[in-house]
């Protein structure tokens, strides 16, 4: 458990072309020259297959350097006893700032 907490922590840092995380002011976490060390949770919207949904932005991964930026979500998702939440990992391209 110590290793996983360990590599999220290691992974949340902000990397070079990273998606810029979009702070409350409109301006960048990667313009504003600070960087928290616990991550920042923001509010998205993520277009998935029940339409566009309010989510919750914990953080980014680029599993390798040719692949493309994800962000990991948490949001509200059907199931048999009415609504449950998710956390799941998705392409830049289905996430849109608040």
């Amino acid at each position: 458990m110590a290793e996983r907490v360990a590599a999220t922590r290691r992974n949340s840092v902000v990397e070079e072309g990273a998606p810029a995380p979009v702070l409350r002011d409109g301006s960048s976490l990667a313009s504003s020259g600070t960087v928290s060390k616990r991550p920042d949770l923001r509010h998205c919207w993520y277009a998935g297959p029940h339409g566009r949904q309010a989510a919750l932005l914990i953080g980014w991964r680029r599993v390798s350097p040719t692949a493309g930026w994800e962000g990991h979500i948490a949001v509200a998702a059907p199931d048999d006893d009415g609504w449950s939440i998710v956390t799941l990992w998705v392409g830049a391209g289905m996430l849109e700032a608040a």
